[in-house]
């Protein structure tokens, strides 16, 4: 049987991306800055993780939902390239179909809608039902990788990795629709690697009531906590051998290119950290990895468009003036 780096469950959508230089506000007309905005791009957190670690040479098995039939199209598209498996793609159980159209102000902050359409999207979305998993979904993968999370399936993906004994990575974005604070608190002392950014590491510190995000370096089973600093690199946390914590500050990589926006920029550092960590490379070069995957995508429109080959992403990283070699 076939093993699979990463195993990776969550929707496959299209975004369309409006910039403006300060947010709409009501009473306002505003004019959107860019020239693409009706430009039809594919992401979705976890497919955004997915693809680009295809790209970078891992095997990961996706059980994905796709949106709505462009996303279905190039998702298999992605599948028939790589030859990875079809067994777990999922329709959308009526003919309801969702569109991300993402606001994005000069201060690269963002706000997501999602657009219904199809002769059912009266009557249901992509939400409304569970994506179902079994221990097939995950019985050949070294390790899942759940980014963002969904209480609709969870709780249900919590089971079965305990059961089976499977490690995840999580990666958690501030939307307590999708993670309300329950859900957070099942998912975060069970993980083996966390990835928040400054101000989502605020906000969870707050909401659970913790010191510190690597409160869980002792009391869960994290074994590496790793934030985002923008512009100011990212932090990567453990414990070393006499159980004090570690830290290591790890600048970012810079952009080669003229900047466009930084939709994905945070799934691309995640996909780029565990492609090192999967390949057992220091903590410090994988956040490196992490860092020049999100420069590629801070250079293209959306996230997934200007993703790199492997050869592309180590050249790039190999041109740090701290670049490691392992």
């Amino acid at each position: 049987m076939e093993k699979f780096d990463f195993v990776t469950v969550g929707n496959c959508t299209t975004n369309m991306i409006l910039r403006f230089d300060d947010f709409p506000a009501i009473g306002k007309t505003s004019t959107a800055t860019n020239p693409f905005g009706d430009e039809i791009l594919y992401g979705g957190c976890v497919f955004n993780v997915f693809y680009a670690l295809t790209k970078l040479g891992c095997r990961v098995k996706p059980v994905l939902r796709w949106s709505d039939p462009d996303a279905r199209d190039r998702l298999y598209e992605i599948l028939d390239e790589y030859d990875l498996p079809k067994d777990h793609i999922i329709a959308p159980k009526t003919r309801s179909y969702n569109r991300c159209i993402l606001l994005q102000d000069r201060n690269q902050n963002h706000a997501t809608i999602i657009y219904r359409f199809g002769e059912d999207s009266d009557h249901s979305s992509l939400y409304d039902t569970p994506i179902e998993v079994d221990e097939e979904s995950f019985s050949d993968s070294k390790m899942m990788l759940m980014v963002m999370g969904n209480p609709q399936y969870s709780y249900r993906i919590l089971q079965i990795l305990d059961e089976m004994g499977l490690d995840f990575a999580f990666s958690y974005k501030n939307d307590p629709a999708l993670l309300p604070k329950e859900l957070c608190e099942a998912i975060l002392p069970k993980a083996k690697i966390i990835f928040t950014n400054e101000s989502e590491a605020k906000h969870l510190c707050s909401l659970l009531g913790l010191g510190k995000m690597t409160d869980y370096l002792y009391s869960g089973k994290a074994e590496v906590v790793v934030t985002t600093l923008g512009c100011k690199g990212s932090l990567v946390q453990s414990l070393d051998a006499e159980g004090r914590i570690r830290c290591e500050v790890v600048p970012i990589t810079h952009c080669e290119h003229h900047k466009v926006d930084s939709v994905g920029c945070g799934d691309a550092f995640v996909a780029g950290f565990m492609y090192g960590y999967s390949r057992g490379k220091s903590l410090g070069l994988c956040a490196q990895y992490g860092s020049t995957l999100s420069s590629f995508v801070l250079e293209g429109r959306g996230p997934t468009s200007n993703l790199p080959d492997l050869e592309q992403m180590l050249e790039r990283n190999a041109r740090r003036s701290d670049a490691r070699s392992e």
